[in-house]
């Protein structure tokens, strides 16, 4: 029986070792008191190639770090480095690739301990700004039904950062639907003008007649 109880034992240490590697945070995690964010495979920042016109994906993981439930919001907003050298990011402002980003699912409940991806796509414009353009994906706290806010808020972002390919041209070519709409507007104004083409001519006839009409006269 104590053999059997040391192996049960020995079994529990097991699954629980797993389960705390499991729920380790990755290496460049930050986080609050009670979640954290970060890249998926490992990386420190989100940095996404991007071609213009086209469409990317990628995703970020979110983890509970408490014994109860957290909800957490997810949104992007416009970023910059603060410019000291320090790696520091200032948050907000409408520029940047903020209206690029489009996260599937903004708004989540984590169970205790538990860890969730969340995905996100990149819409680049046809037209991409030259060198590199940021932006942040920011995650804070969804506060329970009734529950006062707190005095600050703990938030925490991820920068990203968009670029094209070196090299590459930073304006989309025309795809063949661009190519099928400009036949089609040539073929109607040379429909809208075939009928003042037609009209024309019989004018000119008639006006001939009346001329020859009155030098016979």
């Amino acid at each position: 029986m104590r053999l059997r109880s040391l192996a049960a034992s020995a079994a529990l240490a097991v699954v629980a070792m797993v389960a705390a590697a499991g729920l380790a945070a990755p290496a460049h995690a930050i986080e609050t008191a009670e979640f954290g964010v970060a890249p998926t495979d490992g990386r420190q920042h989100l940095k996404e190639e991007v071609r213009p016109g086209r469409t990317t994906t990628d995703s970020v993981r979110v983890w509970n770090k408490t014994d109860h439930p957290v909800s957490v919001r997810l949104s992007v907003v416009g970023a910059s480095l603060d410019g000291t050298g320090a790696g520091s990011v200032r948050l907000g402002g409408t520029g940047g690739a903020m209206s690029w980003v489009r996260i599937s699912q903004p708004a989540i409940d984590l169970a205790p301990h538990a860890g969730q991806i969340v995905s996100f796509s990149v819409h680049a414009p046809r037209e991409l700004p030259p060198g590199t353009s940021t932006a942040a994906l920011v995650a804070e706290p969804i506060l329970p039904i009734g529950q006062q806010p707190a005095a600050v808020v703990q938030r925490v972002a991820v920068m990203a950062y968009f670029a094209a390919p070196a090299g590459s041209s930073l304006t989309a070519a025309l795809g063949w639907l661009a190519w099928v709409a400009a036949a089609a507007l040539a073929l109607v104004l040379v429909y809208a003008l075939a009928p003042v083409r037609r009209g024309a001519g019989p004018r000119r006839r008639v006006s001939r007649l009346a001329t020859l009409r009155f030098r016979v006269q």
